[in-house]
């Protein structure tokens, strides 16, 4: 069974004080994530250059403009600095928040309500919902993030019942994230990744087949077993095991 590598995940500490940008377009930065969530205090529309950020189509009833920089499409509600790059084809929806310097590739959608913190990179076909990232991150290609997981359960008559997936996945700063890596929001608690965390392209926790995971695994490297323990551990178990029943 092919299985790939475990992201290394550095959980590094960023100081909580920096004296805010005098910019009213530039979001602070290296302040907690949650810190982060909470400071939408800049707003294209206060600015007195906001006229020249976008090209205002009165016929466009849907509340879509385009961006000045790049040609993609942003929400007439969304709140972006002037500073960000929206390439031709990418859509920033309602309310969505966008730091200074960022750069939003073709073909990437930022939904409704995201955030994004400054000089952040988001390669081409990218989906965010539901979700929150920090400073200075890199996106790569094909990366979702903020969906639904995979979370059922059973009722009184047997029926498969979807699990709620009410809240978000909340991306710290200096974090780089591989292609194709999807990151589902929580259904119990926010989906957290730490500053400076580097996920493979892909990223999977390593386990052997058939190995049941029971709870949260925060050190990188091989598993198996029932529960899953460290491989060293489970093959001495089985040799253990095997001693036993001869």
């Amino acid at each position: 069974m092919a299985l790939r590598r475990l992201a290394i995940v550095g959980s590094v500490s960023t100081p909580t004080s920096r004296l805010a940008s005098p910019n009213p377009h530039v979001i602070s930065t290296r302040r907690p994530i949650s810190d982060f969530l909470r400071r939408h205090h800049f707003s294209a529309s206060t600015d007195e250059s906001a006229s020249k950020v976008a090209s205002i189509n009165p016929e466009d009833h849907r509340g879509f403009q385009k961006w000045h920089n790049g040609g993609g499409l942003f929400h007439k509600s969304a709140c972006i600095a002037a500073t960000a790059v929206i390439e031709i084809s990418a859509v920033v929806h309602p309310e969505a928040v966008i730091g200074a310097n960022t750069h939003i590739s073709s073909g990437t959608i930022v939904g409704p309500s995201v955030t994004i913190g400054q000089s952040t990179k988001l390669g081409y076909n990218v989906a965010l919902s539901n979700c929150a990232l920090g400073d200075c991150c890199v996106v790569h290609n094909g990366v979702c993030i903020g969906q639904d997981g995979f979370g059922f359960f059973v009722d009184d008559l047997g029926g498969m019942v979807k699990k709620p997936q009410i809240l978000k996945a909340l991306i710290g700063h200096n974090v780089e994230i591989g292609a194709n890596t999807c990151i589902d929001r929580g259904s119990w608690r926010d989906t957290v990744i730490g500053d400076h965390a580097k996920i493979d392209n892909l990223v999977q926790v390593r386990l052997a087949a058939n190995s049941c995971v029971t709870k949260d695994i925060n050190v990188p490297g091989d598993y198996g077993g029932f529960p899953a323990v460290p491989v060293h551990e489970w093959r001495r178990q089985i040799a253990a095991l095997r001693r036993t029943l001869k």
